[in-house]
């Protein structure tokens, strides 16, 4: 089932994220029309019962101050903790937003932007998230398509080198895609 026309994303969006465990163990979501089946790579729900996420928007990247982003394919929350007080990792996502959106949109991935990160019963720490909506039919193929499409430049790959010591660890992958509803 394709995601319905209204799965969009504008600037000011906060998300809302319900998790719960559904059929055969897989964890399902809710909090964008037609979306109801996520993937979570690492961690879960702390325990029986719903996990809540609240996407807050701290830097919203060009893409949404142009419109309303559809999501064609998968929505990818990567969800990380700092090791830096949040307005530091602000003024940097603030400072790289624009060259990062470019080169994300090159590979077909728009980004969104950083998000603070409510989270209720979710067994993982995270205090900011970001958030990319990818034309791909799961979370695993946004990410194969996104390493083969070459060699990173070294711009991008100076901006991640910096990220990564402002996180952590390298960060929890939710990808939520198109699904009836539970």
């Amino acid at each position: 089932m394709a995601p319905s026309a209204t799965a969009s994303i504008s600037a000011g969006d906060a998300l809302g994220i319900t998790l719960w465990t559904g059929d055969g163990g897989a964890f399902a979501a809710s909090g964008l029309p037609g979306f109801a089946s996520a993937e979570l790579a690492i961690g879960g729900p702390a325990g029986p019962g719903d996990a809540r996420l609240d996407l807050l928007p701290l830097v919203e990247s060009p893409l949404l101050h142009a419109g309303p982003i559809t999501v064609r394919g998968v929505l990818g929350v990567q969800l990380f903790d700092l090791t830096v007080p949040g307005d530091v990792f602000t003024a940097f996502e603030e400072r790289i937003i624009d060259r990062y959106t470019a080169f994300r949109s090159a590979l077909g991935w728009s980004y969104a932007g950083l998000y603070d990160v409510r989270a209720e019963r979710l067994g993982l720490p995270a205090a900011r998230a970001v958030v990319y909506i990818v034309d791909a039919a799961s979370g695993d193929a946004a990410l194969e398509s996104a390493a083969a499409a070459g060699a990173v430049p070294a711009d991008i790959r100076a901006f991640g080198e910096e990220c990564s010591t402002y996180k952590t660890d390298p960060g929890t992958w939710l990808w939520l895609g198109p699904g009836p509803a539970s």
